[in-house]
């Protein structure tokens, strides 16, 4: 089985600029929960991708992207570092 990292980039106000890195498990990818339509159907939430308590997931239609917001309690963890 192939591993799937994401690597992700997070600037604060402060203008920090810190470096996380996650292991993605890909048997949580099969059990993805769609829930929250927006009202003018652009955008679907999606429940158990990430953890809660490390942020959301949001697809976009007009966007044709996946977006994953992270909250500021990630750049405490063990693979945060601060870059700049």
């Amino acid at each position: 089985m192939r591993k799937i990292v994401i690597i992700i980039i997070k600037r604060n106000k402060s203008k920090n600029i810190y470096l996380s890195i996650f292991k993605i498990n890909i048997k949580y990818i099969y059990n993805i929960i769609g829930y929250n339509i927006t009202k003018q159907q652009k955008s679907i939430n999606f429940g158990n991708f990430v953890d809660n308590n490390l942020g959301i997931t949001k697809l976009y239609k007009s966007k044709k992207r996946m977006e994953l917001r992270l909250h500021k309690n990630v750049l405490n963890l063990n693979n945060t570092i601060k870059l700049y």
